[in-house]
């Protein structure tokens, strides 16, 4: 047990040494090592195409992909029957031969795989250009289909009979989306808590300092008070003191072990992504940087914004913070 638990230890280090030597993420130096791990020992002729130049690293990623749920003596098989279509066709078109390939020389294997991929199925959201977000589903394919289609008339009926109020399909089938998950009458009404960053020059007055949408980025100062005011609930305005020297906020101090309340809601707001080099994840733990159990104190100064990963990491021997 302590000889697996050591190795499970160092395969985590790797991975964290990875990112950081490459400036990246700590899930991208993951793909990465996975991705090198793949080629090296599962896909040789796929890794010596690449070498060589025949094929781009998106065409490699796309065997990868399409293989990494098969066992290794499948996917050499793969590599070898693929090896001489690498360079001829096109992304697209190679992931799918690849992945029929696949279902064909191990059909019961492909089904439990489809299965499990069902188990994954999940809703994220991320931010877009523009002061924008994707809102993401991951569902199995007949779902997706039929839930796009069951938009794409919803809005087309709207469009065909004058009332969409010139949006376009494109735009009726966003709102119907936003209304449907929501169930509110308008895409407007949003009775949700979006908390908004920005001063007071730039809410009561016509000021220029973006706001900031923590953990997603900054919006126009016009965007955001037209945010604020043409949302049809109700706007709660906390106020949070900062100095005038740097703009940070202010100080909280808290006796207790956890972040937790507005302390945390601060660390969150302040830190606005994880607080590892590289790492751009969602906040999920309030942390000590300095251990509660080497005398670190539950006050701003000591605070973190981490995501779950690199927080668990960071307890991991070898590790400072």
């Amino acid at each position: 047990m302590a000889v697996g638990e050591l190795c499970l230890d160092r395969i985590v280090g790797i991975i964290d040494d990875l990112g950081l030597a490459r400036k990246v993420s700590r899930a991208r130096g993951s793909k990465l090592l996975g991705f090198a791990r793949s080629l090296l020992l599962d896909l040789p002729k796929t890794y010596a195409s690449l070498k060589s130049g025949d094929i781009s690293e998106e065409k490699a990623r796309v065997v990868a992909k399409e293989t990494d749920w098969f066992p290794r003596d499948k996917r050499h098989q793969v590599d070898d029957r693929m090896a001489d279509r690498l360079a001829e066709v096109g992304v697209g078109r190679l992931g799918n031969e690849v992945r029929a390939l696949a279902q064909q020389l191990g059909q019961k294997a492909a089904v439990e795989h489809l299965d499990r991929c069902v188990e994954g199925r999940a809703v994220t959201v991320r931010p877009a250009p523009g002061g924008m977000a994707y809102l993401t589903a991951l569902l199995p394919l007949s779902q997706s289909v039929a839930a796009y289609a069951n938009l794409s008339r919803s809005a087309q009926s709207i469009v065909g009979t004058g009332q969409s109020e010139g949006r376009t399909q494109g735009q009726v089938m966003a709102d119907l989306l936003v209304e449907r998950t929501t169930g509110q009458d308008s895409a407007e009404a949003i009775p949700t808590e979006v908390h908004v960053v920005m001063n007071e020059n730039s809410l009561f007055d016509p000021g220029e300092t973006p706001a900031w949408f923590p953990g997603f980025g900054p919006i126009p100062a016009k965007t955001a008070r037209e945010f604020i005011a043409q949302n049809e609930f109700s706007v709660f305005i906390r106020r949070l003191y900062t100095r005038p020297s740097d703009g940070q906020l202010v100080r909280m101090d808290s006796k207790r072990r956890e972040f937790s309340g507005l302390l945390r809601r601060m660390v969150v707001i302040r830190d606005d992504v994880c607080r590892s080099p590289w790492c751009d994840a969602q906040i999920k733990h309030a942390d000590h940087s300095q251990t509660f159990a080497a005398g670190g104190e539950t006050d701003w100064d000591n605070a973190s914004g981490l995501c779950a990963a690199c927080n668990f990491l960071k307890e991991l021997p070898g590790w400072r913070h």
